[in-house]
């Protein structure tokens, strides 16, 4: 029958130039659908919680614990970070699903808080994975060069939100992320830290643990 259609068309130069016309547009019109397939694909997305997106780093053994947030009068649910070693640079971590493209623009808002009554310092640094690097921090906190938020024992609000942005490059493009909260003081035993949320975007992270 497509075939007779064919015939009949290439017989006649008008039908067949509609003809042509016509596989040219829907020809044009599969590439865009995978063009933007793709894209979506491509993008910063939430990990599903099955895929354990969080996870803890350092040489020593850190304890993850799903908490309540002692400062939330709702009892929301958070992840608390408690370390039986001292250690300098150790944290938690939180891997993205997709990959940056260069049409999405990254926004992150977390809270973190402090329940006890040591200080504690987190620097928040957005990773590429596949190159190892920082592509960006929060600004304007009271902790070294600005961008760590340091939380007293003593404060009267003993929780901190931290936003930060980042726009992908033609040299980022592709690369898989991870964000990172690192305690960059002392490391003593004394100073933990929870994460209430976090938040890609207006999409809300899954905070349990699998």
């Amino acid at each position: 029958m497509i075939f007779e259609k064919l015939i009949i068309a290439k017989n006649d130069k008008n039908q067949w130039i509609r003809f042509v016309s016509t596989v040219k547009t829907v020809v044009i019109m599969v590439g865009l659908l995978i063009f933007t397939h793709n894209q979506l694909m491509a993008q910063i997305s939430i990990s599903s919680a099955t895929d354990k997106p969080w996870g803890l780093f350092g040489s020593n053994a850190n304890t993850l614990v799903y908490t309540k947030n002692p400062f939330d009068p709702k009892g929301g649910k958070a992840i608390m970070v408690k370390s039986p070693f001292v250690e300098t640079g150790q944290g938690l971590e939180y891997t993205f699903a997709g990959t940056l493209s260069i049409n999405q623009t990254i926004s992150i808002e977390t809270q973190i808080f402090n329940p006890f009554a040591s200080y504690v310092t987190i620097a928040l640094n957005l990773i590429d994975l596949n190159t190892n690097t920082v592509l960006a921090q929060p600004t304007g906190f009271a902790g070294p060069d600005g961008s760590a938020v340091l939380i007293k024992g003593d404060d009267v609000d003993k929780q901190r939100i931290i936003r930060l942005n980042y726009t992908p490059t033609e040299a980022t493009q592709g690369h898989r992320v991870m964000l990172k909260y690192i305690r960059i003081d002392n490391g003593l035993t004394c100073r933990n830290f929870g994460v209430s949320y976090m938040k890609l975007g207006d999409s809300y992270v899954d905070m349990s643990l699998q």
